[in-house]
């Protein structure tokens, strides 16, 4: 793991996997992104800082051919809706 540290004081720590590519970074406010490569190398799946995970897709030659977003559900809301039936 690094760590990188700004002005402010703040740590942003990055660790790496064996092959030297980014796995985990920790930025200061405590959310973190994460990386997942496959054999090759090629980064296969990514979660954003806000849960949003990424697909990464490639043709034979290691270009980038698609990126799937799946973001977070939001929360579902609940409406209710009061009707006044009049009586007769």
């Amino acid at each position: 793991m690094i760590a990188s540290i700004d002005p402010c004081g703040r740590s942003t720590k990055i660790s790496y996997n064996a092959r030297k590519k980014p796995c985990v970074i920790e930025y200061p406010d405590g959310s973190r992104e994460r990386n997942e490569y496959t054999l090759d190398g090629l980064l296969e799946r990514s979660i954003d800082k806000n849960g949003t995970i990424i697909l990464h897709h490639y043709d034979e030659l290691g270009h980038v051919i698609q990126k799937i977003s799946y973001p977070l559900p939001v929360k579902s809301l609940s409406l209710v809706h009061q009707l006044t039936i009049p009586s007769v």
